[in-house]
């Protein structure tokens, strides 16, 4: 099975990415994301700061939380366990799968909140994605051309 992604500029580099929408039946929010494909992030999915205000996402009410390493800061996350995610493979057939932990990132200080940074953030599939998923990473750069392959 493959997965294509898109590729273009994201957070000012170019990276390839993948589209899907996520439903968090638990707080009643659903969104249409794209998230980079991050290999040095060990963390299943990272929303931005952004996408949990866009979905509406009850951060003050979340109790699940917890302080992440990411990019050689930390960010404040919100777990979120029983969410669905769901996107299109290249056959037009749709792939779901029920992520064990999503996290909403929040800022842990003032700073970083004015200046942007965290609410820029762009999403994240890390590692645990790939892995867990048996999904192989292509990307070719060059060619504007990434995809996720799963063998059957």
């Amino acid at each position: 099975m493959i997965i294509p992604l898109g590729v273009g500029d994201i957070a000012g580099a170019k990276r390839a990415y993948l589209s899907f929408s996520l439903r968090c039946n638990r707080f009643r929010c659903s969104l249409n994301a794209k998230a980079i494909i991050d290999t040095g992030s060990p963390y299943y999915l990272i929303l931005s700061y952004k996408e949990a205000l866009r979905a509406q996402f009850p951060i003050t009410k979340s109790t699940d939380t917890e302080i992440i390493p990411l990019g050689g800061g930390k960010i404040e996350a919100h777990r979120v366990n029983g969410a669905q995610m769901s996107f299109v493979e290249e056959k037009g057939a749709v792939v779901r799968l029920n992520p064990s932990t999503v996290y909403f990132s929040e800022s842990t200080s003032k700073k970083e909140e004015r200046e942007g940074e965290v609410y820029l953030m762009p999403n994240l599939l890390g590692v645990d994605f790939l892995e867990l998923n048996n999904y192989k990473f292509v990307f070719h750069p060059t060619k504007d051309k990434a995809y996720l392959e799963k063998e059957e």
